[in-house]
């Protein structure tokens, strides 16, 4: 199974909320427009390649697809916004 793939806008700025981009151009359009409203701040346009997840006793890999037609409408919106904790 894969999973859809998507592109993430990143900086390292007093906040670090991030969302979820179905399209390489939709993610360049928001780092433009944040680095415009942001201007000392460095934005990185993010390709997920791949996904990762423990299963007892392995350590699975799923490889990132191209989303689906329609797949916008299916995601819940809560999924596409989330906070990066740096460690």
């Amino acid at each position: 199974m894969t999973e859809p793939k998507f592109w993430l806008v990143w900086w390292q700025g007093p906040s670090q909320w991030t969302d979820i981009h179905l399209s390489h151009e939709a993610a360049v359009s928001e780092a433009i427009r944040l680095a415009r409203e942001n201007p000392d701040g460095k934005f990185f346009v993010m390709q997920a390649l791949a996904a990762y997840k423990v299963e007892q006793p392995l350590v699975t890999m799923t490889p990132i697809s191209v989303p689906p037609k329609g797949f916008a409408d299916q995601v819940d919106p809560e999924l596409r916004h989330f906070n990066i904790k740096m460690f």
